[in-house]
């Protein structure tokens, strides 16, 4: 979608901190975020809602989610993770994340 900041970073057109990315998906962390480790994982197209989006697509979306939990979790011990759909005001193809994290060990609270 033109003017879209999420599908200009998922065709690399805006610059971003890239987490992970797979054929369909990309995880990166927020530029703007409310906590350490804030993290969206995106579908590198554009659909309107979880309707729109085929289920491969969801599959991939959620599997890259797996893999960052399974990054942070390897690299920092966190052990502990929440999963949050889109906060109010942001667009819907964000539906999968923010994500939040845990991190049990120090109670500190942060969001990939």
């Amino acid at each position: 979608m033109k003017g879209c900041i999420f599908c200009k970073i998922g065709r690399h057109e805006a610059r971003s901190w890239m987490v992970a990315e797979t054929e369909h998906t990309y995880a990166m962390l927020d530029i703007h975020p409310m906590n350490r480790w804030h993290t969206l994982v995106i579908p590198k197209d554009h659909y309107e809602n979880i309707f729109d989006m085929p289920v491969e697509v969801l599959h991939e979306v959620m599997s890259t989610l797996k893999y960052v939990v399974d990054l942070y979790h390897k690299n920092w011990a966190l052990t502990r993770f929440k999963l949050y759909r889109a906060m109010a005001g942001q667009p819907s193809r964000t539906f999968s994340t923010p994500t939040g994290i845990l991190r049990q060990d120090t109670r500190m609270t942060a969001r990939i």
